[in-house]
């Protein structure tokens, strides 16, 4: 990888936050919460440009021009949404016209008046070329004007049309986040996030309550995917702080149920930017989601706090799910998310914001980047301290702001081993560079057919990272969906080839605050040929291409495209039925609460809870009686007596 010199590139964008006796971190604690960056081709000349949010400044649009060179278009294209604390951007052909629009999530303080989302619509190219927007969220009724962090499109009732899923995040007291939740008492809490169905290609409506989505969290990322591969599309949330992250599965008649806690086990503490990808081609969709745990034994001292067994009790208490701070690398085995970060050298990686996976060396397997910093470490364990001491009693604003160090760090590249591990190749690769690094997205920006990667940095220069890996072969797919749904938005492509399988997703709305180019990408090690792809439109059609050439873009259009119908799934089989009110051992055992670690504290486990005795045996068979005696066998491999 190779950092693209902004003299070259002409992308200047820095999205500056000073600062100040009213904005900083102590009186607006998401002060350093970033911004997204999307890659589309809005101009639809074949090349991919770029879209950066902004806090405290504008946001900026650039064109590509070829060869890594971009132009500021921003104010020509109507596109800089000046006054908003702009946040996340998803891009969407929202009135399928073909033109790509975006939506542009907004928070900050202040009058909820600037806090209304907006809805970039294309109008085409000027004169000049220049794509040119306008802002149509009221007409569309997706004017929010919340706490928004970041928008995902998908079709959660199968009707045609897209709906959006919308996050919202507003800082208020955490223990109240864990001691009651506020829709209860209130369906309007500005921390619930809130989805709008598409009622008919021109209009949304807010089915929040209705839906079953009333969480009341603090959200900062989401993916849509198909948690328990039923054929409908759920929503995983990575919520921050104490609240649990959420699993809503899709019930299939407009209602989503919470049920993280079938398929996940535990989860990161502060959770934030998460990604879905098959990492180990399996064929099933994996998981991973950020936390704050750092590498260094000394940072981990710096802020890491005690933490005893009575907080998990709590948890428990209040109907929370196990939380640890760390990241989580779900590999998924039919539905059950097993968490390995460990194993694969992947859960610590400092104040981390977006993962996102990909095959940047094009050998075949998913490789990781994520992007890291945070100005302010607001958990460092000596400010902590000197602010709840006698001392800080006189101390002003200013002297707390001195207090907090700064965490900048490299961003952290690991390669797939192809063995359910990842090897730190950051310094490597060359991309060892300090930065507070927020949303990232992936395309092919020089259309040399491997991904390369912008970044959002926070008081610095935006990156654009040019991928040198280019002895692999590998094969690029753009596909045009369907009259309402023109980006192909949630369609899976399977590719085989020599013996090796390979599965993407049409998804950009990925990592944290932003939107990925919409390519497919498949990296193809040295294989020169490949056997098939499959393309699956939707749950009903599918289309499968045969003898494809291999290092190109290959581009296929629904309406031209033959295609098959798709067998109705047949249910797995089942080998074990639930028989315990049957046989009358419907027997729940509820454990006495017993603290060994209070007398033995390095103890590993508590074994006084070591909870009821079982006994298996086979109830179905039957045992033989002897013609010349009443006993039954003792054997069922011996005669009778």
């Amino acid at each position: 990888m190779q950092l693209v010199a902004t003299s070259h590139s002409k992308v200047e964008f820095n999205n500056v936050v000073t600062e100040s006796d009213s904005l900083n971190i102590l009186l607006y604690e998401y002060m350093y919460n970033g911004g997204g960056v999307a890659l589309a081709d809005f101009n639809k000349d074949g090349l991919e440009d770029i879209y950066f949010t902004g806090n405290v400044v504008d946001n900026a649009l650039y064109l590509n021009k070829g060869n890594l060179v971009f132009e500021d278009i921003t104010q020509k294209a109507n596109a800089s949404c000046s006054g908003s604390w702009s946040m996340g951007v998803s891009v969407i052909d929202i009135n399928n016209d073909g033109w790509l629009d975006m939506h542009i999530a907004v928070s900050g303080k202040g009058d909820p008046e600037k806090r209304k989302n907006i809805v970039l619509v294309n109008q085409g190219l000027n004169a000049e070329g220049i794509p040119e927007f306008i802002d149509m969220a009221e007409s569309y009724g997706l004017a929010y004007d919340g706490f928004s962090i970041n928008s995902y499109f998908f079709d959660y009732d199968k009707d045609g049309l897209m709906d959006m899923f919308l996050i919202n995040n507003h800082f208020t007291n955490r223990g109240d986040a864990l001691t009651k939740r506020s829709f209860q008492e209130d369906k309007n809490a500005p921390n619930l996030n809130r989805l709008f169905k598409n009622v008919d290609g021109q209009h949304f409506k807010d089915v929040t309550q209705e839906s079953g989505l009333l969480n009341d969290a603090f959200s900062l990322s989401a993916n849509v995917f198909d948690i328990n591969q039923d054929g409908w599309d759920d929503i995983f949330v990575s919520n921050d702080f104490v609240t649990s992250s959420t699993a809503f599965i899709n019930q299939k008649d407009g209602t989503f149920k919470d049920d993280i806690g079938s398929y996940f086990k535990h989860q990161s503490f502060s959770s934030m930017g998460v990604d879905v990808a098959d990492f180990n081609n399996d064929g099933q969709d994996d998981v991973i989601t950020l936390d704050m745990l750092p590498q260094s034994a000394s940072r981990i001292k710096q802020m890491f706090p005690k933490t005893n067994f009575q907080f998990y009790d709590l948890l428990d208490l209040y109907k929370e799910k196990p939380q640890y701070m760390r990241n989580c690398l779900y590999v998924n085995t039919d539905n059950n998310f097993n968490e390995i970060s460990q194993l694969a050298n992947v859960y610590n990686t400092d104040w981390s914001w977006s993962p996102l996976l990909a095959d940047f060396d094009d050998d075949g397997y998913k490789d990781l980047y994520i992007t890291n910093g945070f100005p302010r470490d607001l958990t460092d364990l000596d400010f902590i301290n000197y602010r709840g001491s006698y001392e800080s009693i006189m101390a002003t604003n200013q002297d707390f702001l001195d207090m907090i160090p700064r965490v900048k760090l490299p961003n952290v590249m690991f390669q797939n081993s192809k063995r359910n591990e990842f090897n730190d190749q950051t310094e490597l690769w060359g991309m060892d560079y300090d930065s507070y690094s927020y949303g990232q997205a992936l395309a092919d920006l020089d259309q040399d057919g491997d991904l390369d990667i912008v970044v959002n940095n926070l008081n610095d220069t935006a990156f654009i990272f040019e991928n040198k890996f280019s002895e692999n072969n590998f094969l690029n797919v753009k596909l045009k969906g369907p009259a309402n749904n023109t980006q192909a938005l949630h369609t899976r492509v399977e590719l085989y080839h020599q013996g090796t399988f390979q599965k993407e997703k049409i998804n950009p709305y990925r990592g944290y605050l932003s939107s990925t180019g919409t390519s497919l990408h498949f990296g193809l090690e040295k294989k020169n040929t490949i056997d098939s792809l499959k393309i699956y439109w939707n749950d009903k059609e599918t289309s499968t291409l045969y003898d494809l050439s291999i290092n190109t873009l290959i581009e296929i259009s629904y309406d031209t495209i033959e295609k098959q119908q798709i067998n109705k799934r047949m249910p797995k089989p089942q080998f074990f039925n639930e028989a315990s009110s049957l046989t009358g051992l419907d027997f729940v055992h509820q454990e006495n609460k017993s603290y060994d670690f209070f007398t033995d504290e390095l103890q590993q486990r508590i074994y006084s809870n070591e909870g009821p005795a079982i006994a298996v045996g086979d109830r179905s068979e039957e045992r033989r009686v002897g013609k010349e005696c009443s006993e039954p066998c003792r054997s069922r491999w011996s005669p009778c007596h």
